[in-house]
């Protein structure tokens, strides 16, 4: 499988992507949607689907939602996550918001989940959702950065439709990995070429 650097994406191609793997998780009948006002969902799903185990397995009116960050963006990657479902809740909330609550939301996102109890995002996220729907929140999911991952790991046919937003170093390791059969030394070359390459720009602007 070729590994994706998910910050090389731009939203839209991060929203698709999400898509695609849901398509897989939760099964044929999920609906991915297009650029503009998404009412919380940018996809959608009704139905039973063998999520999140195969005997648990959820059912009614799924929302799935992508939240990408930039990697420019300053401040701390985790408040940023927190302030978007905070947004999304008041959207909810509002009275007169044409919103309704589905059985089963699934936050996607590119920011990796931070773990400590309580002050992580994880756990702050999961909060908000409990006091803001404890209903939804038992069949709340929130995918970082890693989980989609893992789940591309599993669905390789996705990563690769997603190729060209590989990394170089990806390419140089995948390259060095076919040609290591045949050339032992391709390596060493390799590395021969950057380093002089280096050295002979050691001093240009």
């Amino acid at each position: 499988m070729k590994d994706l650097s998910l910050d090389q994406l731009e939203p839209h191609t991060f929203e698709h992507l999400v898509n695609e793997l849901a398509l897989q998780v939760l099964g044929a009948g999920h609906t991915g949607f297009g650029p503009g006002p998404d009412g919380g969902r940018d996809g959608y799903f009704q139905g039973t689907a063998p999520y999140p185990s195969n005997t648990e397995c959820w059912d009614g009116v799924w929302y799935i939602q992508s939240k990408y960050r930039r990697p420019s963006t300053t401040g701390s990657p985790h408040a940023w996550l927190v302030d978007q479902v905070k947004d999304e809740i008041a959207e909810f909330r509002k009275p007169d918001s044409r919103r309704k609550w589905p059985d089963n939301w699934i936050i996607a996102t590119n920011v990796d989940l931070s773990a400590s109890p309580d002050q992580g995002s994880f756990d702050r996220v999961q909060e908000l959702v409990r006091k803001a729907n404890r209903k939804v929140s038992r069949r709340f999911a929130i995918w970082g950065g890693s989980k989609i991952s893992a789940l591309l790991n599993e669905y390789p046919r996705i990563a690769d439709r997603y190729g060209h937003f590989i990394t170089p170093g990806h390419v140089l390791s995948a390259l060095m990995q076919t040609l290591n059969e045949d050339r032992p030394s391709f390596e060493q070359i390799v590395q021969v070429l950057v380093v002089r390459g280096l050295g002979e720009h050691e001093h240009a602007r």
